[in-house]
Order: structure tokens, then sequence, then C-alpha cells
């Protein structure tokens, strides 16, 4: 096998709960559909969102399931370490939320002629992939759309039309990283890994 072969085996098993991209895809639909209604462009009852949301969170369940079933799982030590460093873990989570919202709420406010919340999250997106630039291209991709929907105001696209309001584009956004990243995630997994016998699948990678 190529290097570059086992090296891409070694990514995704060690990012093998990471990958799971048919169980991001319908937060991601969720987000988008959040958007449509916001706009006016998907007419929805309050507690239809409340509805929506629950059956994408069951979906994102089932999928993680089917991966379990379909590739094992994964117990190695380099994937789980045994002593993990939760503290940073957590610290570099709040900041980029943190950073996310302290933006949206500048979008609130300052009503710039920029996305900063979408600005703000094309760089977190680079910065997710750069370690894994290898095998993670599209969120580079990914990255760059964003960076560019959230300059479109300044040319033409008019900050007082609904549909760039920061609370909506927010949503756009958000399902645009989860569908599409969730979509390459999920093409990288299963060209990498091979469907295990049925008989064995609790055998772990």
């Amino acid at each position: 096998m190529a290097t570059q072969d086992l090296e891409r085996v070694r990514y995704v098993t060690t990012n093998f709960n990471y990958l799971q991209g048919l169980a991001m895809m319908p937060v991601g639909v969720i987000f988008l559909a959040f958007a449509a209604i916001e706009v006016g462009w998907l007419p929805v009852p309050g507690w239809g969102s409340i509805v929506g949301l629950g059956l994408a969170l069951v979906l994102a369940w089932t999928a993680h399931q089917y991966y379990n079933r379909t590739f094992g799982r994964v117990v190695s030590e380099s994937c789980i370490p045994r002593n993990p460093n939760w503290g940073a873990i957590i610290g570099v989570w709040t900041l980029g939320l943190g950073l996310m919202i302290g933006a949206l709420l500048l979008d609130t406010w300052l009503n710039p002629p920029v996305i900063l919340f979408g600005l703000t999250t094309a760089a977190l997106t680079f910065a997710y992939y750069w370690p894994r630039r290898s095998f993670a291209a599209h969120y580079l991709a990914i990255a760059g759309v964003i960076a560019l929907i959230s300059l479109f105001p300044l040319v033409g696209g008019s900050i007082d039309n609904p549909v760039f309001r920061p609370s909506i584009l927010s949503f756009v956004i958000m399902g645009l990283l989860f569908v599409v990243g969730g979509l390459f995630d999920h093409i990288l997994l299963a060209r990498t890994l091979k469907p295990i016998p049925e008989a064995n699948n609790d055998q772990p990678i």
C-alpha cells in the first residue's frame, strides 16, 4: 500500500468519530430550514421547528449507529487517549463558539457592510482544515465559499435584504458547513474503510 494510502487510513481511523458525515448532514439541513423559515420561504408553525430539530437529532443518532454497524468501532489507543486533555479541548471549543457569538452580536449591533459572523466562521473552518490539509481540502473550499458569502454585500448584496440579515446568514453558513462538510467527510470515510462482515459488526478498527 502506498504511503499516501497508509496516511489516509491512519487519518480516517484516528478521526473516525468526527468523519461520520451522515450524522452531521441532518443538523445542517435543519439550519438551512431555519433560514428558510426566517425569510418566509418555508411556512412552518413554531412547534414544527422543534419537531424538525428532534427528527434531525434522531437521524444523526441513527447515522452514528449505521457507521458502527458497517465499519466497526474505533478503540485504538491512538484514537482514544487514556488521559485526554479535556481542559484544552473544552477551551478550544469555548473560544471558537465565543468568537462566533461575538461576531454575530457585532453584526446585529453595528450592521457592518460585511458579515462578521461568516468571516469568523470561515477563519475557524480554515483553522480546522489546516492540520488536516492532506485529506480535508473540502474544508478549504467551504471556508472560501463562506468568506465570499460574507463579502457579498460589498458587491451588490443589500444588507437590508432579509436574506442577508446576520441571523439568517448564520443559519445558511452553518447549514452549508454541516451539509457539504458532512457529505465529503462521509465520502472520504467510505472510500477508505471497507464494510466489515455483519457477523463481526462489533469488531474494533
